[in-house]
């Protein structure tokens, strides 16, 4: 390429005056325009295209945000108790530290080095891009069905401005084994012509159903009383239907929840529409305020009658036998991806817009440790009411204790009706569970705008519209769980996702990092890539310095292994749904997550053989992975092929390390 030709190239418009960068090594990737100066803008940002967060206390908080969800509320507590108590906090606590802490920095390491999404990041080796692929579509799919328990929330919330709440008493919404309309009576006075069922039901002699005189019979007949807030939830909020078995179960779709469903996307848009400089500012409030409303709650709880018998339940019988079985352990696993959001690309996408030299080893600390003590602190609010919810309705705590959205949106708002000035805690609530989902519900998205903006740059300058037309399209594909088989279908597909799927797609990261970027004939397997490019955006850390043997030998053995182990296991305890179409619709969505693994990379394959035989980034990286900004490119002095200005390259000259040589024939992979 001629001289004149490289000038030309390094000419860009600023304004109305075009301005020359007489020095083509100062240019910068990843942008809409590909010749970018390498310089940090005048608002503070090092990445002037991709931009960065205001400050580090965004980017932390929004990772804790991400992390602590409806989860954290509704599923660990159950866990512990149904996994022995205290006692599951030990494989919990294993997992954590063997496991889901080392991904955790794993994930962060790789967005903030090369300032990359979950599509673009596997550039160190491209045959691994099927697990970005991988990690948007579980983000998209969680993105929908969370968006719809949000809608949920929106429901409770508005019906919860009034004197008294609709789910106080059994209304006309209601069945008749509802419990205020089949209350307990003493028994039934023949003199009064009132009748006896054999069921334990007392009719008087009109036909009008007084109560029951015997609720062992009542048992024995197989009919249960629900109280007012479960039949609330299940009859008036989502309307459900008797199960899912065809497509034809998913009509008599809910006005009310779609228009909640949209208020939620007009929301996130609204949170969202400019990337991490909104977010990063509403987190300050939806990340901090449902810790002040559970501490609140923890407070009026613990006045409650039964409360400290909850309590106990939850953490003080401690059932040692329980580590014997898999599947506390299982539990454990899955639950340590599913609370620190491990695996689904989230990471990988709030990370790559930190500072190049931001200490994300700490934060990831900081934050994986915040968030599983969140998890222990919220079990202690939730079997408060769960305790006292027993004691009124005088059955044992197990015969109360659920898991999942019952326990948001049955136990809770149970609760809280019974309570003085019920309507004020009624709204206190649904509010803490709107904004701790949207945290959650940000990063979802997130992922999938940033993985859209890296893997095709020039639409970065509309990213208002991207954003806009990927929250209209998840709004449409989750309409059908606003209707009669919508509760079935979330069920079925969060429980496709947060499995064995999700275990896959981190142990393919941990060998495409551990094994495939860093195992080079060069080096010894002991080596590891990962930590010499922490080395190169952390600088002389004492904290990296004591941790990167741990972290090696997790990301090389440990975490693999046992990974590998549970993915085995998971297979030989599977239960096929009771459901032919749950089913299969369970087995799309697992593929939909998994199949890109394999598909991408046998698709890739075919494409390097036919059209670039000799292209050998296939499998070792491409010469601008690394760093997205020249000058910090210049660090990395490890590894001697490291290409330090590839796109300077481009222009007839190679530069290795700050040397300069003809560039003839490029071959566009590393040369070992």
């Amino acid at each position: 390429m001629s001289e004149k030709n490289i000038l030309a190239l390094s000419f860009k418009p600023l304004g109305d005056t075009p301005k020359v960068y007489t020095d083509p090594v100062m240019i910068e990737p990843n942008s809409s325009n590909r010749w970018d100066v390498d310089t940090e803008s005048t608002d503070g940002d090092e990445n002037k295209k991709r931009g960065n967060w205001s400050n580090q206390f965004d980017f932390i908080l929004s990772c804790l945000g991400y992390a602590v969800g409806l989860g954290n509320l509704w599923r660990f507590p159950f866990l512990c108790f149904k996994n022995g108590g205290a006692v599951f906090l030990i494989p919990y606590a294993i997992c954590l530290l063997l496991i889901g802490m080392p991904i955790f920095v794993l994930e962060l390491y790789l967005g903030q080095f090369s300032s990359s999404g979950p599509l673009t990041v596997w550039r160190f080796s491209p045959m691994f891009t099927g697990v970005g692929i991988g990690m948007m579509v579980a983000s998209s799919l969680v993105g929908i069905y969370y968006n719809i328990v949000m809608a949920w929330a929106l429901y409770y919330l508005f019906a919860s401005f009034t004197s008294k709440l609709p789910w106080q008493d059994c209304g006309d919404w209601s069945s008749d084994t509802c419990i205020t309309k089949l209350p307990d009576i003493s028994g039934c006075n023949t003199t009064l012509q009132e009748v006896a069922y054999p069921n334990g039901t007392c009719y008087n002699a009109n036909g009008t159903l007084l109560g029951v005189y015997n609720d062992t019979l009542l048992k024995q007949y197989n009919i249960t009383r629900s109280s007012a807030a479960e039949e609330y939830f299940f009859n008036t909020v989502l309307q459900v239907g008797s199960g899912l078995e065809t497509f034809s179960d998913l009509t008599g779709i809910s006005w009310q929840l779609s228009l909640c469903l949209l208020l939620a996307w007009i929301i996130d848009f609204f949170c969202l529409f400019r990337s991490v400089k909104s977010s990063g500012k509403v987190v300050y409030f939806t990340a901090i305020f449902p810790y002040v409303v559970l501490i609140i709650l923890l407070i009026r709880g613990a006045l409650l009658s039964g409360s400290l018998n909850g309590v106990e339940w939850y953490i003080a019988k401690a059932d040692l036998s329980k580590l014997r079985t898999p599947e506390v352990w299982l539990d454990a696993i899955t639950q340590i991806f599913f609370s620190l959001s491990a695996s689904f690309g989230g990471l990988h996408a709030l990370s790559s817009y930190n500072k190049f030299h931001n200490n994300c080893l700490r934060d990831a600390i900081i934050v994986s440790l915040g968030n599983c003590l969140t998890s222990f602190f919220a079990g202690f609010v939730v079997f408060s009411y769960v305790g006292y919810m027993a004691e009124l309705q005088g059955v044992d705590i197990d015969e109360v204790a659920k898991g999942g959205p019952s326990l948001a949106f049955v136990i809770w708002p149970s609760a809280v009706a019974t309570i003085p000035v019920s309507p004020l805690w009624s709204i206190l609530l649904f509010f803490m569970l709107i904004t701790l989902g949207l945290d959650s519900q940000f990063t979802l998205l997130e992922t999938i705008f940033t993985g859209l903006l890296d893997a095709y740059p020039k639409i970065r300058k509309h990213k208002v519209w991207v954003h806009l037309a990927v929250c209209l399209v998840l709004f449409g594909l989750g309409l059908p769980m606003c209707t009669k088989g919508g509760l079935y279908l979330l069920d079925y597909v969060d429980s496709a996702i947060n499995g064995w799927p999700m275990v896959i797609l981190g142990l393919t990261e941990l060998i495409a990092v551990a094994w495939v970027y860093g195992a080079y004939p060069r080096y010894k397997v002991i080596f590891l890539r990962a930590i010499e490019d922490m080395k190169v955006m952390l600088g002389d850390s004492l904290l990296l310095k004591i941790t990167a043997p741990w972290w090696t030998l997790c990301w090389i053995l440990i975490a693999p292994v046992l990974l590998g182990v549970v993915t085995v296991v998971s297979w030989i305890l599977y239960k096929p749904n009771p459901s032919y179409f749950g089913e299969v619709l369970q087995w799309l969505v697992r593929f939909a997550i998994v199949g890109p693994i394999i598909i991408y990379p046998v698709l890739y394959g075919i494409y390097c053989l036919i059209v670039r035989p000799k292209d050998k980034t296939f499998i070792r990286p491409q010469r601008d992975w690394g760093p997205s900004l020249v000058k910090h490119r210049r660090l990395v002095t490890y590894d001697p092929n490291f290409v330090t200005d590839p796109y300077h390259e481009e222009m007839g000259l190679t530069t290795r390390n700050g040397k300069e040589t003809p560039s003839g024939n490029v071959n566009v992979g590393y040369v070992y």
